[in-house]
């Protein structure tokens, strides 16, 4: 308990148990509530009177003696023992304590019994100290200044003689079991702890056997009463178990660690939360992040955003808190996303383990990386759909070709005999009109025979280099007549593909075919009229690509055709038949459903591919690529041809187009006349005829004899010379009439 006392200058100040104050002349100022408790005196009953009046009569006399000295000396302070006199007469042995302190002196009692019970205490706690610190498991060495021997425990002895083969002894210098490499050390700790810091240090002490043993070491200071250090306290104890076991610990760890750092499969540790807690080497090969970048945070992080919510709901059913430590989830399938952005698709075992804490759950996921397994899988079922495909397409053109050469022999005769009948009808018969209709139907037949005979044919067509640009520019008149007026055609081509290399390998004639096949469809699309754009542009992959109908095609450039329109559009149902054959949307008389199967055929056969852009409404837009040829076809040199066979106006007409090409054009129209071209030292390198049978055959004999020969031969659009244009060699080539030119200079110049 605490008092106080108060006066008119005074603030209340606190007072140890039994307090009160005194005037310099001893008497009584106040007393504390505790101090009336003691005694049995009321403070109005003794305050005033002489404090030494209180005692005893065997001590009054003494203690005012004493008193009077202590206020003549420079002592702050007094203490004695003495009896008090309590307020019922009965005599209390109590301690005396008085402090000066300015004008007033502060006293207390403390009754002997007390102290006696307190020193009773002291004792017992000295002894338990005593017993505590010879029986103590650690090495106690109490040091003075010096670093000798105070004192030491039965440990510490024990140690000197196992470790040391020595006798502690006290009064001895502590450096004696120092060993000698590890003096400095101890003398900085020691001078450490002088300037009142704590000194923490674990060693390995040999013996002189050399075994040595891991020991934590503890360097404190001892301090006086008056809070100056007097010695130091070393304690010791051995940890050579607990590094034994620790060392077990690590290897253990390191043994586990290693091996699922070693392993391919990806293994993750999270909580509740999906807080990562651990990350193995496979997920930081897969991912490109640390074990370090990825801890504390969270799973889903990791994740495509689309996978993240159903991933989140899986770990939270899995964390129920009803769930089992053994429950397990095998085959689950979610993507990681590293940190490039590329997805993995990686196939998860997860299971439930219980943590140190009760309520401590952790989901480890063992994973392994199937990516390049779906992506096998994938291509496997593109090839073999693109294998039923082609075999399907192989079927129907077998099929197809079939009935066109067998129709096509009946529509020869059907319009021979029309042609013969229409020159025996006079042109104002009513039945005139009939058979002009009916030819009509044969030339339509003749135009699907045609179509039918392409889609079927199985050997390649001869491919040479193709000016793109340059094909398109000649096709511009011939596509501007098939449009309607309502409809606005737009050419675009990219700057350097105008007039620059925009080469590929390809067949003039079935290329022109392809674009006449995309022109009409995109007509027939926009009967209420539209803009056509057919445009040209370079296209680079910078990986492989796999597609399904057209097959895989390398990283590089290609060139793109784009045809589009602004028409009616299509649904993708009818996306998925666009290259089937006979499939048409058209009304039933008005399509042949051969028109895209040709495309696909043709553009396959350049190794190119077609993609395929439409929504109803919205129009279609057909690009086709083909792998693009890096350097210009070398220029042909000054040649000599030979017109053979050719009709006077066809040759004038020839003549003319070529006069101002570089060649020498000579003209044979007998065997003979051509044979003796031909038998010159320097003989022609191009022969043009017209496309006839059996004639050819003298042709067949020029190219066998002569290997630098080429021949151009000029056709119609008669069955007969059709049918001949799938048995051309590799050296021959045909050229349609009409042709202009400009036509006839280029396919000159690219055979030759």
């Amino acid at each position: 308990m605490t008092g106080c006392y108060t006066s008119k200058m005074d603030a209340p100040v606190d007072f140890p148990r039994y307090g009160f104050t005194l005037s310099p002349s001893g008497s009584l100022r106040f007393v504390s509530p505790s101090w009336s408790e003691l005694t049995g005196y009321q403070a109005p009953d003794v305050l005033g009177e002489v404090w030494f009046e209180q005692l005893a009569p065997e001590d009054q006399l003494r203690q005012a003696h004493n008193w009077r000295d202590w206020l003549a000396s420079t002592d702050s302070a007094y203490e004695t023992d003495l009896n008090y006199c309590l307020c019922d007469g009965s005599p209390l042995p109590v301690h005396l304590t008085l402090h000066r302190n300015s004008e007033l002196i502060q006293g207390y009692l403390t009754p002997m019994p007390l102290i006696r019970q307190q020193h009773e205490h002291i004792r017992q706690l000295e002894a338990r100290l005593e017993a505590l610190f010879r029986t103590n498991s650690q090495s106690i060495v109490i040091l003075d200044l010096n670093h000798h021997i105070l004192d030491y425990n039965q440990t510490a002895h024990e140690t000197s003689r196992l470790r040391f083969q020595r006798e502690m002894q006290r009064g001895e210098c502590f450096t004696n079991y120092v060993q000698p490499d590890r003096m400095d050390d101890f003398y900085e700790s020691f001078q450490q702890v002088l300037q009142g810091r704590h000194v923490f240090k674990e060693r390995v002490i040999y013996a002189p056997d050399r075994q040595g043993y891991a020991y934590e070491m503890a360097y404190s200071p001892i301090l006086d009463t008056r809070g100056q250090i007097e010695g130091v306290c070393f304690t010791m104890v051995n940890i050579e178990q607990q590094r034994q076991m620790q060392l077990l610990l690590n290897h253990e760890q390191s043994f586990v660690t290693s091996i699922l750092n070693t392993t391919n499969a990806l293994l993750l540790v999270v909580d509740r939360q999906g807080q990562i807690v651990r990350f193995n080497k496979a997920c930081e090969r897969i991912t490109g992040y640390s074990s370090d970048e990825v801890r504390d945070s969270v799973l889903w992080d990791l994740l495509i955003p689309e996978e993240r919510e159903r991933v989140r709901h899986l770990y939270a059913q899995i964390c129920t808190p009803h769930g089992s430590a053994d429950k397990q989830i095998s085959q689950v399938q979610y993507r990681l996303r590293d940190r490039s952005g590329e997805s993995h698709f990686i196939s998860w075992s997860l299971s439930l383990i219980q943590g140190l804490r009760e309520d401590a759950l952790y989901i480890v996921a063992t994973g392994i990386d199937v990516t390049e397994r779906l992506a096998a899988e994938q291509a496997l079922q593109e090839s073999e759909a693109m294998l039923r495909q082609a075999q399907k397409m192989e079927a129907i053109g077998q099929f197809a070709g079939g009935i066109a050469h067998d129709f096509n022999n009946m529509l020869t005769a059907i319009m021979g005999y029309g042609q013969l009948l229409e020159q025996s009808v006079s042109p104002d018969s009513e039945s005139r009109e009939y058979l002009d209709e009916i030819l009509n139907m044969c030339y339509k037949a003749r135009e699907m025979t045609r179509q039918l005979l392409m889609f079927s044919r199985k050997a390649p067509a001869e491919s040479r280099p193709v000016q793109l640009s340059q094909v398109l520019r000649q096709m511009q008149g011939l596509i501007r007549q098939l449009l309607t007026a309502k409809i606005q055609l737009v050419f675009e081509a990219e700057p350097e593909l105008e007039h620059g290399p925009g080469w590929i390998q390809a067949n003039t004639l079935h290329l022109e075919q392809v674009i006449m096949n995309l022109v009409v469809n995109a007509r027939d699309a926009m009967s209420e009229g539209g803009v056509l754009r057919i445009a040209t542009r370079r296209q680079h992959l910078e990986a492989e690509l796999h597609d399904p109908l057209f097959g895989v095609f390398g990283a590089g450039d290609y060139l793109c055709i784009s045809v589009a329109d602004t028409g009616i559009g299509m649904s993708d149902e009818t996306r998925r038949h666009l290259f089937d054959p006979f499939f048409t949307t058209k009304e039933r008389g008005k399509g042949t459903g051969l028109g895209l199967a040709v495309v696909y055929r043709i553009v396959r056969e350049f190794g190119g591919w077609v993609d395929v852009s439409s929504l109803p409404g919205q129009g279609s837009t057909f690009e086709l690529f083909f792998p693009m040829i890096q350097e210009l076809p070398p220029q042909p040199p000054v040649c000599r041809l030979v017109l053979y066979q050719v009709a006077e106006a066809e040759h004038q007409r020839i003549c003319h187009s070529l006069s101002d090409f570089a060649c020498q054009i000579e003209q044979a129209s007998q065997a003979e006349q051509l044979a003796q071209l031909f038998d010159q030292p320097d003989p022609p390198r191009l022969l043009i005829t017209p496309l006839r049978q059996p004639r050819r055959n003298g042709q067949s004999q020029l190219l066998q004899i002569h290997p630098q020969l080429k021949v151009l031969y000029l056709a119609g659009d008669s069955p007969e010379e059709m049918d001949q244009l799938d048995s051309l060699g590799q050296r021959e080539d045909v050229l349609l009439a009409p042709f202009s030119p400009q036509q006839l200079r280029v396919r000159i110049q690219r055979m030759l």
